[in-house]
């Protein structure tokens, strides 16, 4: 936990400044607190050498010890480069942590000597978006500097030296970035640009409350930081879902993690700044929000917020059984880094899990920024590490995104459906992927969003488009596409209806586009598979296309089969595979998988831990020349080579309905039948299978387990559901859903 008890607090002088008319050029710099204050506190040290000879913390050290091997890269000396400059900074960082961990004097005077080469000609940066890029090497000098300061091995002259090269570099910065023309690229943004560039200057006032500058930059940084984690600037929503995806938080949160701890162990208390509205915009989705330039705003540190801790639950709600966050919006593979450090500094031990957790990536901590010495201080292992205790299914209406999981496990059966509305769609980092899903199942990603391939950084991702994603096109389109900074296209999704139970779990996405209402409900069936009906009303004939990206085909390293009507085909990898099987109101659709051009959409993907681009099958099931129709779907995932019935693939036959219904037949490996029904206009439908059996209902969408005791049942916008002579007895309403379980 962070130290709230030995604070050497500069709030009272900062606070009289910033209110007082008298602060300015004779008002006396208020007082530096004793060193270090940034990246620890100096009872930190102890804690530090009592970690040290067991994990995970020996293997911490191990990775700041060969960053402190790193050798000084000097780079074009025409050009500052924010890649040369983090890797001095973060050796400059690590050899004074050394240093003054273990009063090594060799490693002392390594970092001072990076110190005295901080390079200061930031205007000759060619990256554009070096706002998101600089604070690993600004927070790693201020580090190295604050650290050096508790230790002999560095003289008052070189210190001084290494402040005037460190406020020479954010000065340029902060000119260029906020006061200048480049200001103009975070209003569009409103995401991990405002929240990077501010945790960069927030560093650096609170490491230098002397200079000049302060005064605006103290400003700036708290108003932008607590706005941006606070509850007016919609990047977090109340659920926690956060605007710009996961990959993009995690990027976020790793630039603010240092800063939000700086500003605990140097203050520790909510400061009183004056507002500044330099980056605020009035376009939609912001246009609700209000900021008065000058006017007192409070700063508390969101670390300690519901909010704040929410979006990390958030992140790990919706994660993959491998401890991934989904590639949903611009997003590869990744897990939120930051999140770990918080099982000690909040005291969660979903948090150590979270962190430890991860089949891919297990300790993640460089993802953003060099967070391997904020672990080694603030990890706690005497927390321990448990998996969360919410339900494993949730749905965040919010965040618009509709969790279906069967345990915490890594061989979990997972499922999501993605039903965003404002603000969460309005983000530059968003897709175009209302009522999309995935699937995950016995340790392989399966059914898949496409991830985040930019090849023109002037452009959106052409991953971001409809057509990239497990969407009903229509005609050949789906809602309108993503443009440029406000043009965010789209169309608002809602997640409605939900449902988690016993033998089913339900959610619904509604929206509308190409003039057509779009209703897909989504039926998690005993925790093992997945039952999709969309409903589609329209006024006027239309070409519709249930679209599958599954990731198996070309070189995405699994394979596809064409299993033909009613299936549409097997997606499988090394552990784990999946069927589909399609089926419409408008009789069985035709498969086809539309024209392939290497690494081209729809079917290419980047999201890889290796970040490879990669090409997969994409099958669409065409239905053509008709008004409205109703799909339906099983997706059924199995384990390879496993000998236990549950977790083997079942038969999937279409069942003759009658007009404007459809039927599918599940047979599981255990023998076990399951009908899935359709029915397009809500009058009664009686659907007839082998035993003679039938099925009679008036809901547009029904589940019946024919072989659960007593049977279960689940119907849509209907008023009952009878098997021969069995009236199911349901709960709920005809006017969402009803159900029957055990």
């Amino acid at each position: 936990m962070l130290n709230h008890d030995k604070k050497i607090g500069l709030i009272s002088i900062l606070c009289a400044c910033m209110l007082s008319v008298d602060c300015g050029d004779d008002s006396k710099p208020p007082p530096q607190p004793e060193h270090p204050h940034m990246l620890m506190l100096p009872e930190h040290r102890a804690l530090v050498l009592s970690h040290i000879g067991r994990e995970p913390y020996d293997m911490i050290l191990s990775e700041i010890e060969e960053m402190a091997a790193y050798e000084y890269q000097p780079g074009d000396p025409e050009i500052w480069d924010h890649q040369e400059e983090g890797h001095n900074a973060e050796a400059a960082q690590a050899n004074a942590f050394l240093a003054y961990i273990y009063e090594d004097e060799e490693a002392g005077r390594k970092a001072v000597d990076f110190l005295g080469k901080i390079r200061t000609d930031f205007e000759t940066n060619k990256v554009w978006d070096v706002n998101i890029r600089i604070p690993h090497a600004v927070i790693g000098y201020i580090n190295a500097w604050d650290l050096l300061l508790a230790t002999p091995y560095i003289t008052e002259e070189e210190a001084d030296n290494a402040k005037t090269r460190i406020v020479e570099l954010v000065d340029k910065f902060y000119s260029e970035y906020i006061e200048g023309m480049m200001s103009v690229i975070m209003l569009p943004t409103q995401n991990n640009y405002n929240i990077r560039t501010s945790a960069t200057i927030a560093y650096t006032a609170l490491a230098f409350p002397d200079v000049a500058q302060w005064e605006k930059w103290w400003n700036f940084s708290l108003s932008e930081l607590g706005f941006m984690f606070g509850p007016e600037s919609h990047y977090i929503q109340d659920d926690g879902g956060v605007s710009e995806g996961p990959f993009y938080f995690g990027f976020a949160l790793a630039g603010a993690m240092p800063a939000l701890i700086a500003y605990e162990n140097t203050i520790g208390e909510p400061s009183v700044v004056s507002r500044d509205c330099q980056l605020r915009t009035n376009n939609p989705p912001w246009d609700d929000v209000s900021c008065v330039e000058g006017e007192s705003y409070t700063f508390s540190n969101p670390l300690y917020t519901e909010r704040f801790q929410n979006s990390l639950d958030w992140t790990m709600k919706i994660r993959l059984p491998s401890g991934d966050r989904p590639p949903v919006g611009d997003a590869n593979f990744n897990p939120t880094n930051s999140v770990g450090l918080c099982a000690g500094i909040l005291g969660e031990p979903r948090y150590a899990w979270d962190w430890i957790e991860n089949e891919r990536n297990p300790y993640a901590m460089s993802h953003g920024m060099s967070l391997e010495m904020y672990y080694l201080v603030y990890f706690d292992d005497g927390v321990g590490a448990a998996e969360p205790t919410w339900p494993p299914t949730q749905f965040l209406t919010d965040a618009g995104n509709a969790v279906f999981r069967s345990d915490w496990g890594s061989d979990a059966v997972w499922f999501m459906m993605m039903a965003e509305k404002k603000p969460v769609r309005m983000t530059v980092h968003d897709h175009v992927d209302g009522t999309s899903f995935q699937l995950y199942a016995y340790g392989e990603y399966l059914a898949m969003d496409t991830g985040y391939y930019k090849p023109n950084s002037s452009d959106n991702a052409v991953t971001s488009h409809a057509w990239n994603h497990n969407i009903v096109l229509i005609d050949g389109e789906g809602p309108p596409d993503k443009g440029l900074l406000f043009d965010f296209g789209d169309t608002d999704c809602f997640l409605e209806n939900t449902h988690d139970g016993g033998v089913f779990d339900y959610a619904e996405a509604r929206t509308n586009y190409q003039e057509t209402d779009v209703v897909r409900s989504a039926l998690f069936v005993r925790n093992r598979y997945v039952a999709i009906s969309d409903f589609l009303d329209a006024s006027t004939e239309h070409d519709y296309s249930f679209r599958v990206h599954g990731y198996g085909g070309y070189d995405s390293g699994g394979t596809y089969t064409s299993t033909g009507s009613p299936l549409g085909g097997r997606w499988e990898r090394e552990k784990a595979g999946f069927d589909l099987s399609v089926t419409s109101t408008a009789g069985t659709p035709s498969f086809v998988e539309p024209p392939h051009v290497e690494d081209e959409p729809p079917g290419v993907h980047k999201f890889d831990t290796d970040r490879q681009l990669r090409n997969h099958v994409v099958i669409d099931a065409i239905i053509n020349g008709e008004v409205d129709i109703s799909y339906i779907a099983v997706l059924y995932p199995y384990k390879k080579g496993t000998v236990n019935q549950a977790e083997m693939p079942a038969d999937v036959q279409v069942i003759t309905a009658p007009a404007d219904a459809a039927a599918l037949m599940v047979t599981n490996a255990d023998g076990r039948k399951d009908l899935v029904i359709a029915n397009h206009t809500g009058d009664t439908v009686a659907v007839t299978f082998p035993g003679d059996m039938t099925v009679e209902t008036d809901g547009r969408f029904a589940f019946v387990g024919l072989d659960d005791s007593p049977i279960s049942g689940f119907v849509v916008r209907g008023t009952y559901l009878k098997v021969d002579d069995i009236t199911l007895s349901l709960e709920g309403s005809s006017e969402t859903f009803a159900l029957k379980e055990n």
